[in-house]
């Protein structure tokens, strides 16, 4: 018998769950309680100029090389999710590009972006009050009757605009989507805690509402952190090792052995871990089986940049096979 859609009930299996669970709910970190009349009908691009151009023609150029440039997933099955960068598109867009070009020919009606809050700290996970997201390419419409379903479940999801306001890891993904799925609405979801119980709730929500939809998964990442470029090849191989075995689990504990490696400049390897395993969740809750690597480089490729202190950038696509069974 198929579980009713967002039964959650599952999830408070122990302890720690019920805890998580607790935590989330607590009404100090619910919606901020904004008027409908007080939230923004647009969010304004944050980062245009300085993540990516602000000239629409420039950025439309620019993705479209992108894109052009990448290559298709030839043996690809069907697309449940991707891992995607978020950097200055002059170091990642390429690493980027290869991620969305493996969209080319499908459609989904809603993307759902998950993304680290890099400037805000909270509880739970941070939802849009906007309508659409402006970038100099347009502007891109929301799912709000998806926001407005997972705010029903009082799981932790809150609407915090001031989260989004200039945070930049959902934001540089949008022209990307605006080029490939124009007619998709967006679902931005940002989360500041990256401890598994968290992930795995946010995960299971994310597959309870895609099951039987049409959606889209995002994880929005880059991977080590300042380590020098040989460092950073070696730590993000191994991260990039677990991230294809489909565990989040494994993930979490791969990046802490390699955290306890004291690696020189080291200071994170996933700085989207939270959305990583989230997405992990909810694609193997969706019957995904496969995780694949489609290009890896790091800051230190770009000529010209250093190579004593670099950041690592991975394009990863998780696919359902033909006739791969959801769970529920």
């Amino acid at each position: 018998m198929q579980r009713p859609r967002f039964l959650l009930a599952g999830l408070v299996v122990a302890g720690v769950m019920g805890a998580v669970m607790v935590m989330l709910m607590s009404s100090e970190h619910l919606e901020e309680n904004i008027d409908d009349e007080s939230r923004p009908q647009v969010r304004p691009p944050a980062v245009e100029g300085a993540f990516y151009p602000s000239d629409s023609s420039e950025l439309a150029g620019m993705v479209s090389g992108f894109l052009e440039q990448a290559e298709k997933d030839g043996e690809a099955g069907e697309l449940v999710a991707l891992i995607v960068p978020h950097a200055g598109y002059v170091f990642s867009g390429a690493v980027a590009g290869e991620a969305y070009r493996q969209i080319a020919g499908r459609r989904y009606d809603t993307v759902a972006v998950v993304g680290p809050s890099h400037r805000e700290a909270f509880r739970g996970f941070a939802l849009s009050g906007a309508d659409e997201w402006e970038t100099p390419l347009g502007k891109a419409r929301l799912d709000t009757d998806a926001r407005d379903e997972l705010m029903s479940l009082q799981a932790g999801f809150q609407v915090r605009d001031s989260a989004h306001a200039r945070e930049h890891s959902i934001e540089t993904q949008v022209p990307f989507l605006q080029k490939t799925l124009p007619e998709a609405r967006l679902l931005p979801i940002l989360m500041f805690d990256s401890l598994l119980p968290v992930a795995t709730v946010l995960g299971e929500v994310l597959a309870d509402y895609a099951r039987e939809r049409s959606v889209l998964l995002i994880a929005s990442t880059d991977m080590s952190h300042y380590p020098s470029y040989e460092d950073a090849v070696r730590v993000d191989g191994k991260v990039l090792e677990a991230i294809t075995r489909m565990d989040a689990a494994a993930l979490e504990a791969k990046t802490e052995k390699m955290m306890l490696e004291d690696v020189a400049g080291l200071k994170t390897c996933l700085c989207g871990e939270g959305p990583v395993k989230a997405v992990l969740v909810a694609a193997g809750a969706l019957g995904a089986q496969e995780a694949r690597v489609l290009r890896y480089a790091n800051s230190g490729d770009v000529p010209g940049a250093p190579k004593d202190r670099v950041v690592g950038y991975c394009a990863v696509a998780i696919y359902r096979s033909s006739g791969a069974v959801e769970e529920g």
